[in-house]
């Protein structure tokens, strides 16, 4: 079951886990930059496709992201953990971004 409220949308949790898991299997074959400074510069520039955030990173640190992807219409994924996130982009220090970049 979806919900769509604006951009953000809400699947029941079964078939959201398995959409997560889809899409951080595209971090470790897509061109990505892991971090907070790498993404801004990336959303600022239109050059961000997909905004994954770890839901126990700090919220006074991702906050003004989120509002600057909902700002520019970029999709955003809420991952389990920063380690989770860490492991998908191939580093070795757990990550509270990490955003899929459009190829050049």
């Amino acid at each position: 079951m979806i919900f769509n409220i604006g951009r953000v949308r809400f699947f029941a949790l079964d078939h959201a886990f398995k959409m997560q898991g889809e899409k951080m299997e595209r971090i470790k074959t897509s061109p990505h930059v892991a971090g907070l400074k790498q993404t801004k510069k990336a959303v600022e520039a239109g050059n961000a496709r997909v905004v994954f955030i770890a839901r126990d990173a700090d919220s006074h640190v991702v906050m003004p992201l989120e509002k600057m992807c909902e700002g520019k219409e970029i999709e955003v994924v809420y991952v389990n953990n920063m380690k989770e996130l860490a492991k998908a982009s191939h580093i070795e220090v757990p990550t509270a971004v990490v955003t899929i970049v459009k190829s050049a």
